[in-house]
Formats: C-alpha cells, sequence, structure tokens
C-alpha cells in the first residue's frame, strides 16, 4: 500500500508528543497494553489506516485526549 500524507503527519505527531512527554516507545507499549513492536510498526507504517478509537485511546495513552477539527485553506480557484 501506497503511503499517505495524512498517516504521516499522524505518525509524525505521535512521535512528537511522546517525545514532549517523555514516553518511550516501550512505554507506550505497556501503557496500551501491547508490545512494543506492535508501537514501532505502527509508528513506521507509512501507509497505516488510524481509526479514530485507536488514536483516541493512543491520545489517552500519552496523558491527553484526541481533538479534531477542520480548519479553512485557501482554495486554487483555477483560474
Amino acid at each position: 500500500m501506497a503511503s499517505n500524507p495524512i498517516t504521516a503527519r499522524i505518525n509524525a505527531l505521535i512521535l512528537s508528543e511522546m517525545a514532549a512527554r517523555g514516553i518511550t516507545r516501550a512505554e507506550m507499549a505497556r501503557r496500551l497494553e501491547c508490545s512494543p513492536v506492535t508501537v514501532t510498526k505502527a509508528l513506521n507504517d507509512p501507509a497505516r489506516d488510524w481509526g479514530i478509537s485507536t488514536l483516541a485511546a493512543w491520545a489517552q495513552a500519552m496523558g491527553g485526549e484526541l481533538v479534531v477539527g477542520v480548519r479553512e485553506v485557501a482554495l486554487d480557484s483555477g483560474g
């Protein structure tokens, strides 16, 4: 499966949040009750299809909450 730019942004955000909170992959695995290999595979998969409930669980494991929003972007008028 091809890489997904949204997945890359999500993976980078999770890694950044983990680093900011001092959470290692091993600690994240402990908090999620899974293996460290599972955490590493998830964060290294450029085509991962993150589900909302999975993202919410990861956010909670980091001591946070998932916040979803939509922001306006400039549209190309094509003209």
